[in-house]
């Protein structure tokens, strides 16, 4: 399953009315893995804030001199 930050990049209550609507068993499943997050603490993520907190951390990755996450290193050349 994606990571929920990833999914509400329009914000929550944007996402699980595009989720709600009849889409498919995908979207049935990504809505109630996100109601599932949200009873767990998630409710109050809004895109913003994970947008601050990215660059803060990139930021201050980039100042000390370390590649933050494995995701965000370069793709090695293809072979």
């Amino acid at each position: 399953m994606i990571n929920a930050q990833l999914l509400c990049g329009a914000g929550i209550e944007e996402t699980k009315r595009n989720l709600g609507s009849p889409t498919g068993p995908e979207a049935a499943e990504a809505l109630a893995y996100l109601e599932k997050c949200e009873a767990s603490g998630f409710a109050h993520f809004t895109p913003s804030e994970h947008l601050e907190h990215d660059k803060r951390y990139f930021r201050y990755m980039s100042v000390v001199g370390r590649r933050p996450t494995p995701y965000a290193a370069p793709l090695a050349p293809a072979r």
